[in-house]
């Protein structure tokens, strides 16, 4: 039951999504850049993983991403692994500055750019705050992905290895937040979510 009620509820967010316009979008990801360099953990943050947004689905990134090289942060981004017997995984590749980050090409189960090289964060463990995509998130920091466990699998990863978790921050826009999501036991919470301001 918990698996239609997720996947009805994605049906319904990604069609709100698709409604909005480019500027609507560039407005409600600038309020969330806004909001996210005042945040305390973000700012204290020395090591940063991001992700490359989806060209309507998602809070666009690369200003935070860019924010994170001129603040001499260590900049993370996903790079999906080839699926094994347990299923699809993802880890993380340092990228060294905005140049390589233009460059990156398109891979992955989503055709999103990513790193194909880099320090492997599940190497080294030094890892902060991981600004975290989703479909859909509550205030609560319940979280709603695209269905492939991609981030609960590192996080659960990553704990099982480190002994630790990074803060975890959601980042939505105004039409992803909703008042309740269905869970799962092997479902991570965020620690904190950050919501676009639409003025529209």
């Amino acid at each position: 039951m918990s698996q239609l009620a997720k996947n009805n509820l994605r049906r319904a967010v990604k069609g709100s999504l698709n409604k909005l316009s480019t500027d609507n979008l560039n407005q409600q990801s600038k309020t969330v850049y806004e909001a996210l360099i005042k945040n305390d953990h973000f700012c204290n943050a020395k090591s940063v993983a991001l992700f490359m947004s989806m060209p309507k689905m998602e809070v666009k990134t690369i200003n935070i991403i860019e924010h994170c090289f001129t603040h001499n942060k260590n900049v993370y981004l996903p790079k999906c692994l080839p699926p094994t017997t347990t299923g699809s995984s993802m880890t993380f590749l340092q990228v060294n500055n905005l140049s390589d980050v233009n460059a990156l090409q398109p891979a992955g189960r989503y055709n999103l750019r990513e790193p194909s090289h880099g320090e492997n964060v599940m190497t080294s463990g030094m890892l902060d705050v991981i600004i975290v995509p989703g479909v859909a998130f509550t205030l609560q920091g319940d979280r709603l992905g695209h269905g492939a466990g991609y981030y609960d699998k590192f996080l659960t990863n990553f704990r099982e290895k480190f002994g630790r978790v990074p803060y975890l921050i959601g980042v939505c826009l105004a039409d992803q937040l909703v008042e309740t999501i269905p869970t799962e036991p092997h479902d991570w919470t965020m620690d904190q979510v950050i919501v676009a301001e639409d003025n529209n």
